[in-house]
């Protein structure tokens, strides 16, 4: 689901000058706003499950940080760099090619894999000491990030670290899911039903124009925006029915992440010269083109990769880091059922 949402998000545009070019006004920008509201802390939510499923040491610290950096810097760096180039070139977009650019600000949407490298360190950090697992360090920092939501903010671009900040919470809660998972299974028709209400609450208060984003949306950095958004992802884990269709996205997670813009890009400059306007159909082509070539990218990868022997599978290029699918699948495999 999240890399549905990931490519659906921007096959319409964060603003009217990309994707669909949409007006700010249109069903398809609330639909949108809608998408990333969620999109992202949805993401790093799955990452907290997966990190969650090993221990960590202090010896280990080389090692973890050596394939952290194999997986998630170098991918920012590369594949920013094929970004750049095709702003440059097919679109004359002003781009910079500073090293200092490249390598420590964000750019595009890669500026996620900086953020999440951050997170990935301090979790670290974290488990080593012993504090990352533990129900009352966690609800601590929650409850505090709750309460202090329109002030948790980084005041500069600089390796992501406002983003990092963002999402931290949503890891966090990852972790303490997985890490407690019994518990809340046990408790899963009060948890739900607690989350249910606060949600009533949270809409109340928006519909009633006190907490509002883009076009009425929640907003993500508002106490009532944060309390929301981790509700609905504790719901998600415990009531999310198996969608089958997209269980087999989940091992081309990373490639998609990587490479879904120059698919439906692709696709949709393709239909756009056919004469083929219609938003919808422009919509479907661009969602189909975004995930199916990062699939033949990774696909070709792995044939590649037997061709010059036996290598461990980890999607095109750097490998699929943190995949959005394997916290939800172990999830579902322990329930029997649910997969995003």
């Amino acid at each position: 689901m999240a890399c549905v949402l990931l490519v659906a998000f921007h096959v319409i545009g964060h603003d009217a000058s990309r994707g669909l070019r949409v007006a700010d006004d249109s069903a398809w920008r609330w639909m949108a706003d809608g998408m990333v509201f969620l999109l992202l802390p949805l993401f790093t939510f799955l990452a907290g499950l997966v990190f969650a499923a090993r221990s960590h040491r202090t010896h280990q610290a080389w090692t973890f940080l050596q394939g952290k950096f194999l997986r998630l810097v170098v991918p920012w760096v590369l594949v920013g760099l094929l970004y750049r180039v095709m702003n440059l070139l097919l679109f004359k977009r002003p781009v910079s090619f500073n090293p200092i650019d490249v390598l420590l600000f964000p750019y595009e949407h890669l500026w996620y894999l900086q953020a999440l490298f951050v997170i990935l360190v301090l979790a670290f950090a974290l488990d080593v000491v012993g504090l990352l697992r533990r129900p009352l360090f966690g609800g601590s920092v929650l409850a505090v990030w709750v309460l202090l939501a329109e002030r948790m903010a980084v005041p500069t671009e600089f390796f992501s670290l406002d983003g990092a900040c963002f999402l931290f919470p949503y890891f966090l809660l990852g972790v303490l899911v997985a890490e407690h998972a019994a518990s809340w299974q046990r408790h899963a028709r009060w948890v739900v039903g607690s989350a249910l209400a606060l949600a009533v609450f949270a809409a109340a208060l928006w519909a009633m124009g006190m907490v509002s984003g883009p076009v009425g949306v929640p907003h993500a950095r508002t106490p009532v925006g944060v309390a929301l958004l981790l509700v609905l992802l504790i719901v998600l884990w415990l009531r999310m029915p198996v969608l089958k269709p997209l269980v087999v996205l989940g091992p081309h997670a990373f490639s998609i992440y990587l490479f879904h813009v120059i698919g439906l890009a692709a696709a949709r400059m393709a239909l756009q010269r056919l004469g083929v306007e219609q938003p919808l159909v422009l919509f479907a082509g661009g969602l189909a083109g975004g995930l199916l070539l990062p699939i033949l990218l990774d696909l070709a990868w792995s044939r590649l990769s037997r061709i010059r022997g036996p290598q461990p599978r980890r999607g095109v290029g750097a490998g699929a880091t943190e995949s959005s699918s394997a916290g939800w699948q172990q999830r579902g495999e322990r329930q029997g059922g649910g997969a995003a």
